[in-house]
């Protein structure tokens, strides 16, 4: 199809003139298969993937268990915040992964996964990201995820923990109930011991130690339909990465029954199963039994291709990102209000240049695909090696234009990535790595004290409604246009003094990561502005005023 083409061949199919019958006679519902949609909610987990203690203390993760977590006002589809307590954590931070304690290298997210973005938890959803780094405590289980999608800011949620075994057998009641329109008998509700056993989370189902030609596996639980497999402790290494290929080359050459879907992360592998085809059990006697037949991780090559991509260094676009960030998020943070400066300072480098010129210097490894890792529909494979060479922004629009009219070319070279050939690089350049690792660790130290220092309550403020505005006194200034939805002021359009006409756009309000005008209810005077950017707002909260 091409633009101005006419003629195009149309479906020609009559519509049809009249109403299928339908399948059943109508008949009442069952009442019991009616659910409630009460204030309150309990909602069913597994425990899993992180807990305590390699995460969590004991006492944070039974305080999440009997605290009653409120729906913040600012959710949606990608998640659902939840205001409480902050979690208490065993670890000072994240180590090489961030500077949280909830920071991780990677986690691929079960839909239902209750992730703790810094202190602040959310339940992530059907559009929700699908990798991450950082901890889930719990995973909600697939037949209770309905009512997430029913809960309503200002809702309050108690989540109870149960068994795998339990979560299987409500999965498998709610499909009955789906086809018989019948409600069969209730499950009891058995709450598992979420003590650690032998100093290892009662989240790990099996843990094997390191050997010569293997790192130590951990296979966690992360609710009734995944399995998270990670390999090493947590720390950046590329043999953990080649590990997970070879694992997933070998599932790809049985193709296991019931085994659905395979998201590698850096150092972590996801499987998603049916639980009724496969359950839990006999897929981790298969992962055991599988990874003992891997070929030692020093000995594994991978196919390779170098490209060399242009880029912009501190474009308009990234830095505009960077200042909407500030306005509609928040406005401190360690990485604002320039993140080169902070990749400077967390570096130890000693200018702006130095970080540049290792940008555009150093080869990028590609460790994961699509959305997040659905597939290879694009350019890149896995273990693709990116270099990165310098252009300016126009000339960057001008590759862009010639890219979609497929008149780019690309340079790209075949190669072979050797993990044992790349350890050697490493062994000859040690003595220059310790000393970069050791100013960069200097550093890293010295940018966690200042951020101790400096952090602010936002997360306090973040967790927190707004309350409700004061109307009083403010029918002096004219007609009120207030709020519609709950968000935060983006835009403010006009000012006091300006004109306007019935229905123009007077603000932007910012909410559920989508942009919603505010319209003039009449035509008059901006009298007064009752709110600024960056202002949360609930729905009614007064926003202007319009004298007639």
């Amino acid at each position: 199809m091409k633009a101005g083409q006419v003629n195009l061949p149309a479906c020609t199919t009559t519509a049809p003139t009249h109403d299928p019958a339908p399948a059943a006679p109508a008949a009442p519902a069952d009442p019991d298969l009616i659910p409630d949609y009460p204030d309150h909610w309990e909602i069913g987990v597994l425990y899993g993937p992180h807990g305590a203690p390699d995460f969590f203390t004991e006492a944070s993760i039974e305080k999440f268990f009997e605290q009653d977590w409120e729906v913040h006002y600012n959710s949606n589809r990608l998640g659902i915040r939840l205001n409480g307590p902050k979690p208490e954590f065993t670890r000072a931070d994240g180590g090489e992964a961030g500077l949280h304690p909830s920071n991780i290298h990677d986690c691929e997210y079960a839909i239902g996964s209750i992730n703790f973005t810094g202190d602040m938890p959310v339940i992530l959803t059907k559009d929700g990201p699908s990798l991450g780094g950082f901890v889930c405590p719990v995973t909600i289980a697939k037949a209770e995820l309905w009512k997430v999608g029913q809960v309503k800011p200002g809702d309050t949620i108690r989540f109870v923990s149960i068994e795998n075994d339990t979560a299987v057998k409500l999965s498998e009641r709610q499909e009955l109930a789906l086809k018989s329109l019948m409600a069969p008998p209730a499950v009891d509700l058995a709450k598992p011991d979420l003590a650690p056993l032998n100093g290892l989370s009662a989240t790990i189902l099996a843990h094997l130690e390191e050997t010569d030609g293997r790192p130590e596996v951990t296979y966690r639980q992360a609710g009734d339909q995944y399995i998270l497999l990670e390999y090493g402790p947590n720390v950046m290494d590329l043999g953990f990465r080649l590990r997970i290929h070879a694992l997933m080359e070998a599932i790809a050459d049985v193709q296991p029954a019931g085994l659905l879907e395979l998201s590698p992360g850096v150092r972590s592998l996801q499987l998603k199963y049916d639980a009724r085809i496969l359950p839990q059990h006999a897929l981790m006697e298969y992962l055991l039994d599988l990874e003992a037949t891997l070929p030692p991780t020093d000995e594994l090559k991978v196919r390779s291709r170098v490209i060399h991509l242009p880029m912009a260094f501190e474009d308009s676009a990234t830095l505009e990102a960077v200042d909407k960030y500030r306005q509609s998020v928040r406005d401190t943070a360690p990485w604002l209000p320039n993140n080169v400066d902070f990749m400077q300072r967390i570096n130890g480098l000693p200018s702006r240049e130095a970080v540049r010129d290792i940008l555009f210097s150093a080869r990028y490894l590609v460790l994961g695909l699509g959305d997040v890792y659905l597939g290879t529909p694009w350019l890149l494979r896995f273990f693709d090696q990116v270099c990165y060479y310098p252009v300016t922004e126009a000339e960057l629009d001008e590759m862009r234009d010639q890219f979609r009219a497929g008149q780019l070319t690309v340079k790209i070279e075949e190669e072979t990535f050797d993990l044992k050939s790349h350890q050697a690089f490493l062994d000859a350049n040690a003595g220059s790595i310790a000393d970069f690792r050791k100013m960069q660790q200097a550093a890293y130290a010295k940018e966690i004290a200042r951020w101790k220092d400096n952090e602010t309550d936002e997360l306090d403020r973040l967790a927190k409604a707004p309350p409700k505005a004061d109307l009083s006194g403010l029918e002096k200034f004219g007609e009120l246009v207030s709020a519609e939805i709950a968000g935060n002021i983006w835009k403010c359009l006009v000012k006091p003094g300006d004109t306007v006409a019935e229905g123009d756009p007077l603000m932007i309000v910012e909410a559920m990561k989508m942009e919603f005008e505010v319209n003039a209810t009449l035509a008059g005077e901006i009298s007064a502005m009752h709110v600024q950017p960056g202002k949360a707002v609930t729905p009614g909260e007064p926003l202007l005023s319009i004298k007639i």
